[in-house]
């Protein structure tokens, strides 16, 4: 339903200029091709979770998806892997980002690891292994790749503010500034 402009994505009279994908296990081709045109036209998108393997369609969408994010990924029997307990790293361009530690051995707090290709920088790893990536493009649009569920419970429930989402959403500049007023 939207359309890619210059840097961004319309969706009903408003400009995006980040667009996030926080579960997408059936994507369909359609919404992997604008994703490839947004990020070419210097879009910012951010996928969170597993890699998707077939699309709504029933056909395969992992070729379309690693060379959207310039990455490489393998499934197996049992998607994602255990790490409940471990922390994500990061590194790169979210080396300002807190490690966030995987709470539950859950489906939803599994990791994914990928491999990247030639041009794609790691920007998170647990116990070494990459599971974040971010590929930029010659427009100025990037592809970020989270294989694992960022947390944001900035209502401290665990005892402690996580804010891994807001950090990497700020560190990679989804949210613009405000402004600056005098005397403030």
């Amino acid at each position: 339903r939207g359309r890619v402009v210059k840097g961004g994505l319309n969706v009903a009279g408003r400009r995006f200029t980040t667009l996030v994908a926080t579960f997408e296990p059936f994507p369909s081709k359609a919404l992997l091709a604008l994703m490839s045109r947004f990020t070419a036209n210097g879009g910012r998108l951010i996928w969170s979770g597993p890699p998707p393997v077939l699309t709504a369609e029933g056909t395969s969408a992992l070729p379309a998806w690693c060379r959207l994010f310039g990455v490489d990924y393998k499934p197996a029997h049992m998607e994602g892997r255990l790490a409940a307990g471990r922390q994500v790293i990061f590194e790169g361009a979210l080396r300002d980002v807190a490690p966030q530690t995987i709470l539950t051995d859950f489906l939803v707090d599994h990791v994914y690891r990928v491999t990247p290709r030639s041009g794609t920088r790691t920007v998170a790893t647990v116990k070494g292994e990459c599971v974040g990536t971010r590929r930029t493009f010659v427009g100025g649009g990037s592809a970020v790749f989270l294989g694992y569920r960022p947390r944001d419970d900035q209502s401290r429930s665990l005892g402690y503010e996580s804010r891994n989402w807001f950090e990497v959403l700020s560190v990679l500049g989804a949210y613009g500034p405000t402004g600056r007023w005098k005397n403030i």
